[in-house]
């Protein structure tokens, strides 16, 4: 797993995390007094592993960040749960998803 993909996934279980817990993007950049914009391209994964930003977003979340070696072991561990899925799959939703994957690559 690249880097690109590490943040890619990383923002999204931020996004889905503080989505759970009720906040709104404004209201999260209101209590870490950075703009709304921030939260937006942490969730789109469009940070580095030297955003202190998104480091702290891990922290109030109870998350493993990028240069955690928990985060591979949770990026593994999610990786296998959607293999486990995936082979549920008809050889058609599985072209789907291959598909669906080429665009985010």
């Amino acid at each position: 797993m690249n880097n690109r993909q590490k943040s890619l996934l990383l923002g999204t279980k931020l996004r889905v995390h503080f989505e759970n817990k009720g906040f709104t993007q404004k209201q999260l950049a209101d209590a870490m007094k950075v703009k709304q914009s921030w939260i937006s391209r942490i969730y789109r994964g469009e940070f580095s592993a030297r955003s202190e930003i998104a480091k702290s977003m891990c922290t109030m979340a109870g998350l493993p960040f990028l240069d955690d070696a928990k985060f591979v072991e949770a990026a593994d561990a999610d990786l296998l749960g959607i293999a486990a899925k995936l082979a549920g799959f008809s050889e058609g939703e599985r072209k789907a998803i291959s598909k669906l994957s080429s665009i985010f690559n």
